[in-house]
Parts: C-alpha cells; sequence; structure tokens
C-alpha cells in the first residue's frame, strides 16, 4: 500500500476488533458495522430533523462508527466537541441544539455536582 493508492475493501473485512486480557473479545466486519449504521439511521438518526447529532465519545468505537458513517452517509450534520468536560459538553448541546447525543455509558451515569445538578438537568 502508497500513499499514492487505495486499499479496496470487501463486506467479510475486519474493521473493527477489541481484546480482553490479551485475547479477542469482539470483532464487526465491514458488512455488520454498515446494516448496524443502516438501523440507526432509520430507527433513530433520521427523526433528529435538522438538528446535528452530538457525539462526545471516541470513534474508535463500534457505536461511534456506526452512528458516524449513518449520519456521514446520509449528508447529516454531526457534532463532534474537542473536550469530555461535562460543562463544556452540556453548553454545546444547547448551542448545537442537538436532540440526539452519542455518549458513552460512564459519561452517561456521571452524576453532576450538587450545586450544578439542576442547571446540568435543563440543559440536557
Amino acid at each position: 500500500m502508497t500513499t499514492l493508492s487505495i486499499p479496496e475493501n470487501s463486506p467479510n473485512d475486519t474493521v473493527f476488533q477489541s481484546y480482553k486480557d490479551g485475547k479477542e473479545a469482539g470483532s464487526f466486519t465491514n458488512n455488520e458495522i454498515t446494516k448496524y449504521a443502516d438501523s440507526l439511521w432509520s430507527d433513530h438518526f433520521s427523526k433528529s430533523g435538522n438538528k446535528p447529532v452530538f457525539m462526545s465519545i471516541d470513534l474508535e468505537t463500534p457505536l461511534a462508527l456506526a452512528s458516524f458513517l449513518a449520519n456521514n452517509s446520509n449528508l447529516h450534520k454531526v457534532f463532534i466537541p474537542a473536550t469530555f468536560n461535562m460543562s463544556k459538553i452540556l453548553k454545546n448541546l444547547k448551542n448545537q441544539e442537538s436532540t440526539f447525543v452519542v455518549c458513552d455509558q460512564e459519561f452517561y451515569e456521571l452524576k453532576p455536582p450538587g450545586n450544578r445538578a439542576d442547571e446540568y438537568k435543563e440543559m440536557a
């Protein structure tokens, strides 16, 4: 492979692998990620209107990759913040007027500080 050529992909090529304790814990092929992206689009993202999908998740995860592909292939805006700071993310949600947020479970379950809980709840 050189920088002057683009490798060809086939549906059965592995696009994502995860490991736990040095052993493969799971993998996805191009075909599986594409089907997942199609279902995310038809079941969720297509209903977001003109509002961008807000992604606060590492793009190197199956959910993020499929979400990005679903929106990108349908020419729908995706907003990816340059921070993982909860306050900044929630303020950007309001600025972007996003109705869908793609995030990891830890961020979703993160409890805001007591003095900011009401403000954060209103933002989200």
